[in-house]
């Protein structure tokens, strides 16, 4: 059994939603959950604080999907139009799963930049 945290994320001074976010948080922090406030910092840094535990590893996997109707209403765009789903895996050092999140982002309200140095 896992919690579920469902959220809109949106920029500071807009009501723009630039994602809708369900993060579930594993069984193990039950007597916790409570204490979490999702309109706070990030999920996974309250686990780690009120926990006593540390994230190792975070997983992210991107893809591109078209928006449910669910996810259409929430983020105020039309039924299947293009999202970018962001999938992160939240592990510790024994590669346990700690907290799972699925944030969709509309298209046109999400940039993805990356940096890579070249050797050579």
């Amino acid at each position: 059994n896992w919690t579920r945290f469902t959220g809109l994320r949106t920029h500071s001074g807009s009501t723009q939603p630039i994602a809708v976010i369900d993060a579930y948080v594993h069984e193990r922090f039950r007597d916790i959950v409570e204490r979490i406030e999702p309109n706070a910092e990030t999920i996974f840094r309250q686990l780690e604080r009120l926990a006593g535990i540390r994230i190792a590893t975070v997983t992210q996997d991107i893809q591109a999907v078209a928006a449910t109707a669910e996810v259409s209403r929430a983020l105020g765009v039309p039924k299947r139009s293009p999202c970018l789903l962001i999938l992160r895996c939240f592990r510790d050092a024994d590669g346990s799963i700690l907290e799972i999140s699925a944030n969709h982002h509309p298209g046109d309200r999400f940039a993805y930049s990356m940096h890579i140095e070249v050797e050579g």
